[in-house]
């Protein structure tokens, strides 16, 4: 609204511009952020000072969202791998995008996570931002893990088995020697033994 002159007399000018739909897109986004399951977060290109962060990315790390904003990621001490970060931020300016990067990253409590990350580019209010989303792979990650050292263990065992049921007297202490170290080499031992107990002694 401003004062000006229409022919020859002062008049009140004003100019309308009906942002109902940018309003609507921006309520569909917030809810969309900030229920997101997955950790998202919105930081200035620039300066890399963490503006907007949703309730999984607060819940995930540990952190208030007063301790969060304001900050970069290595002020919080969230950043694991320095060279990972940097190297994916470099793609990002790049390209201006980046996908499904497996990323390092550290709660408050100081435990690691490990991330997949995606990230893109973004503007808002003529400035760029950068919106990155995290999903934690820790516990499938941990998951797998266990079901491959399970399976390996039922691998030995199976394996172990088919030799003494095919092992004569004569080479048993041979299969012995050759079980201890398959099962040590499985737990990581550094010496395996086998003890005799005697029932008359008791020993």
């Amino acid at each position: 609204i401003w004062f000006g002159d229409w022919d020859g007399k002062e008049q009140i000018f004003a100019m309308i511009r009906d942002l109902s739909a940018e309003q609507e897109n921006l309520q569909k986004f917030t809810k969309f952020f900030d229920r997101n399951p997955a950790c998202m977060a919105i930081t200035s290109l620039e300066t890399g000072l963490y503006s907007q962060v949703n309730k999984a990315f607060l819940k995930t790390f540990g952190f208030s969202e007063d301790e969060v904003i304001g900050k970069t990621a290595i002020e919080l001490g969230a950043v694991a791998d320095i060279e990972a970060y940097d190297q994916t931020r470099k793609e990002l300016i790049s390209t201006g995008f980046f996908n499904d990067k497996i990323i390092k990253a550290r709660k408050k409590s100081g435990e690691i996570v490990l991330g997949l990350f995606s990230g893109e580019i973004i503007e808002s209010q003529c400035k760029k931002h950068i919106m990155t989303i995290m999903v934690d792979l820790t516990e499938q990650i941990e998951t797998e893990r266990k079901l491959a050292r399970k399976s390996k263990l039922q691998e030995i065992l199976i394996g172990l088995s088919s030799r003494y049921i095919n092992c004569s007297l004569e080479n048993i202490e041979e299969e012995i020697q050759a079980s201890l170290k398959s099962v040590g080499h499985f737990v990581d031992a550094d010496r395996v033994y086998i003890f005799d107990y005697d029932d008359q002694t008791d020993t």
